[in-house]
C-alpha cells in the first residue's frame, strides 16, 4: 500500500528534515534499545541494593538475637541465685529449725505445727 507522500501524517516532517524510512527506523530502534537497557540496568540495580539490605537485615536479627539470649540467661542466673539465698535464709530461721525438731521428734497435725512457729 503506496501512499502519496502528501496524506501521510509525517509527510510534512519527513520533507522538512529529509529522513529517510530506514534512518527513522533506525533511530527508532536505537530508542527501544536504550529504553531496554535502561530498565535493566535499574532492575539489576533495585535487585543488587535488596539483596544487600536482606543481608544486613538478617545480621541484625541475628545479633538482636544473640543479645536476647544472653540477657535472658543473666536474668535466669540472677534469679536462681537469689531463690538459693532465700532458701538459705528460711532454713537458718529459728522458727524453721524448732518446726524441723518438734516435726522430727514427733508425729502431729499441721494445727500444732502452726502453734509453735506463731502462725
Amino acid at each position: 500500500m503506496n501512499q502519496r507522500p502528501s496524506t501521510s501524517i509525517f509527510a510534512l516532517a519527513q520533507q522538512m528534515s529529509g529522513e529517510t524510512g530506514s534512518a527513522r527506523s533506525l533511530r527508532g530502534r536505537f530508542f527501544v534499545i536504550a529504553g531496554v537497557a535502561s530498565i535493566v540496568l535499574l532492575g539489576a540495580i533495585a535487585y543488587g541494593g535488596t539483596y544487600m539490605l536482606k543481608q544486613t537485615m538478617a545480621g541484625d536479627e541475628d545479633a538482636r538475637i544473640l543479645s536476647a539470649a544472653s540477657l535472658s540467661k543473666q536474668l535466669v542466673e540472677r534469679v536462681l541465685a537469689e531463690r538459693g539465698r532465700q532458701v538459705d535464709l528460711i532454713a537458718s530461721a529459728p522458727s524453721t529449725i524448732a518446726a524441723a525438731t518438734f516435726s522430727a521428734s514427733s508425729p502431729s497435725t499441721t494445727t500444732d505445727l502452726a502453734i509453735i512457729v506463731g502462725l
